[in-house]
């Protein structure tokens, strides 16, 4: 089922942005020579697409999650292994870099959970085939999207490395107004508040302007939303939270051992792991998987669906 929905939300996605663009030959045309022009689509036009997608990345993540646990039975069936590469290419369709990167950090740290009886050589290992995996990815999402800066290589990474503190820097610089809504934290929430007529409240974008710093960039750390929704107040206070709320959430989510416990623990895992750069506690995705987790815990009663461990 959740593959359904997945596969429901790529076709969703890529019919509505078809329909934009001026067909679905124009689409893939486009995302072969032009995908640049699909992302600037994606700043003024949505689809319901993009949120249906993502339990295709819960269904990616189950299936590795079942082949570990069923793994002296035989594994999983090929076919569930086939819809799961599937959905995974079919991601890149959305010309985000972070999307795979996101996909793959999760399957490494459900490949960690999975582990009976780790070894450190073994873990260091495979995270750094991790590490060159998501350099990889990045680069070439990179080159193909267009979003190079001159230099390339090492430049590339390094600035997007570096970028995030000195954008925030230069953000806390510009004057902005506060008025203490949290419409960037809790964006997922003003939105659909706001598309239903609701409440309405300016919903800003959630790309960022670029600015010069010195070299143009548009990501500010997971500090950004804190400050331009609340000032240095929300980023004092929120920083407190955030940290300890999400680490608390975390590991109740872990210790649960059900399904959307331990998918919830891998992405704010990844959450945390990417805040450097940019902040994902504020993404629809986030948000979908914590509320799935909270009916998941209600409906089950926090029923334990993967074996017992002494220690985790």
């Amino acid at each position: 089922m959740l593959h359904f929905i997945g596969f429901l939300g790529l076709y969703r996605y890529v019919s509505d942005f078809s329909a934009d663009i001026g067909g679905i030959g124009n689409f893939f045309n486009a995302f072969l020579y032009n995908s640049s022009a699909i992302r600037a689509l994606a700043v003024d036009h949505t689809s319901i697409g993009f949120q249906l997608s993502y339990f295709g990345w819960i269904a990616i993540v189950l299936t590795v999650l079942a082949d570990r646990v069923e793994g002296e039975n035989g594994g999983v069936p090929v076919l569930l292994w086939l819809a799961s590469l599937i959905q995974f290419i079919g991601n890149f369709l959305f010309i985000d870099r972070t999307r795979p990167i996101w996909i793959i950090f999760l399957l490494a740290m459900a490949w960690l959970y999975s582990i009976k009886k780790p070894f450190l050589s073994k873990i260091l290992i495979r995270l750094f085939v991790l590490l060159v995996l998501f350099l990889a990815v990045f680069m070439v999402v990179a080159l193909w999207t267009g979003k190079m800066f001159s230099g390339g290589g090492i430049n590339e990474i390094y600035i997007y490395v570096a970028a995030g503190l000195p954008y925030f820097d230069a953000l806390t610089k510009s004057g902005q107004i506060h008025d203490y809504l949290p419409v960037r934290n809790l964006y997922p929430i003003f939105k659909v508040l706001h598309d239903l007529g609701i409440y309405k409240v300016d919903v800003p974008n959630q790309i960022l302007p670029f600015l010069k710093v010195p070299f143009e960039t548009n990501v500010g750390t997971f500090l950004e939303p804190l400050y331009s929704d609340g000032g240095w107040f929300y980023v004092v206070c929120g920083t407190v939270f955030f940290v300890f709320w999400f680490d608390s959430l975390a590991l109740f989510a872990l210790q649960t051992r059900c399904i959307f416990g331990v998918f919830l623990w891998c992405n704010i895992c990844f959450s945390w792991a990417i805040s450097f750069f940019v902040p994902k506690y504020v993404t629809f995705p986030f948000w979908l998987f914590v509320f799935l987790f909270i009916m998941e815990s209600l409906l089950r009663g926090r029923i334990r669906i993967f074996p017992s461990r002494q220690s985790v």
